[in-house]
């Protein structure tokens, strides 16, 4: 399942993608527990955004960027 994107609490111009279900809560700011990476993305429609990418505490995201291949 995709995660959805949601609006930063602070800054309205940061999107942040959260892990669905994931063990533990996730805060949708910057300073969030796990640690998210930010990347800068340019949309045609709303120009340049910041993206948050929140970690999973399950482990997951390892899966997803193939840093641990599936068994």
């Amino acid at each position: 399942m995709t995660a959805p994107l949601l609006l930063d609490t602070e800054y309205p111009d940061e999107l942040h993608r959260i892990p669905v279900d994931d063990l533990r809560e996730h805060e949708v700011c910057g300073s969030c527990w796990c640690k998210p990476r930010r990347e800068h993305h340019t949309c045609a429609e709303h120009g340049l955004h910041f993206l948050w990418y929140h970690r999973a505490l399950d482990g997951r995201d390892f899966y997803a960027d193939g840093r641990i291949p599936l068994q």
